[in-house]
């Protein structure tokens, strides 16, 4: 996998899954698009909730250290198992996928805490959101990363007070700089975090094989989007 959570799992002894959708995409949320999963009425909300409960159930996965994060249409439905199921989930990540629009008339049921990765310059996911295209074809209307952000503020009681911490340019030659975003939350267990990567494509940073930078853009070597990922997993338990 491109992520290397594998890697990772066994170096902190973490049990990590990776889901397959209905056909190539799944319902996250997105009414107004055209893929297989939406036009059938697939409930993928439904099937990572029995997923869920069936790994704590026969496994001695902790269920409060339940997360789930993923990239581009993934990273859209890790937001939309958030909303649906905040009783069963500690934390959300998403790298390069923003909120469904229609998702953000909903609230999850408690605090979340909610970390973003994106890149200023991704043309497959804009930063600035928006109806998505692909081959002229709609594939929904997102909002945009600053909108995604601040309904995770909101949601989560925090405050639009920021602090901004540049990334070590650790890849001069990357044609990226990363800017970490952290918002006044009040619990730590309220956290919401954002990395804008200056010049950053539809690319999971620091991952070894990618799309090619033709069609996705520059990928990030200053960090490892799943090692940073993990450590802000590692800090959440649901209560």
């Amino acid at each position: 996998m491109i992520s290397g959570f594998n890697e990772l799992a066994e170096k902190n002894n973490f049990i990590v899954l990776y889901p397959d959708a209905y056909g190539p995409l799944w319902n996250d949320g997105r009414v107004d698009m055209d893929s297989i999963s939406f036009t059938s009425g697939i409930d993928d909300v439904q099937f990572i909730i029995q997923l869920i409960d069936s790994m704590v159930a026969s496994s001695e996965v902790d269920p409060g250290r339940v997360y789930v994060a993923g990239f581009s249409n993934g990273g859209m439905m890790a937001l939309r198992i958030g909303i649906a199921a905040s009783d069963r989930i500690a934390a959300v990540a998403s790298v390069a996928g923003l909120m469904p629009k229609h998702l953000s008339q909903v609230r999850p049921g408690r605090p979340v805490p909610f970390l973003m990765i994106h890149g200023t310059e991704d043309r497959t996911v804009p930063w600035g959101g928006g109806v998505l295209m692909r081959s002229k074809k709609k594939r929904g209307e997102v909002l945009s990363v600053l909108d995604t952000v601040s309904y995770w503020v909101r949601n989560n009681g925090c405050t639009a007070q920021v602090s901004v911490r540049v990334l070590p340019d650790r890849e001069t030659r990357d044609g990226t700089v990363s800017f970490l975003v952290t918002y006044g939350c009040p619990e730590p267990d309220d956290e919401v975090l954002l990395v804008s990567i200056q010049g950053g494509g539809h690319t999971w940073p620091g991952a070894e094989k990618h799309l090619p930078m033709s069609s996705a853009g520059n990928i990030s070597r200053d960090f490892n989007a799943s090692q940073f990922i993990w450590d802000f997993f590692s800090r959440h338990r649901r209560p």
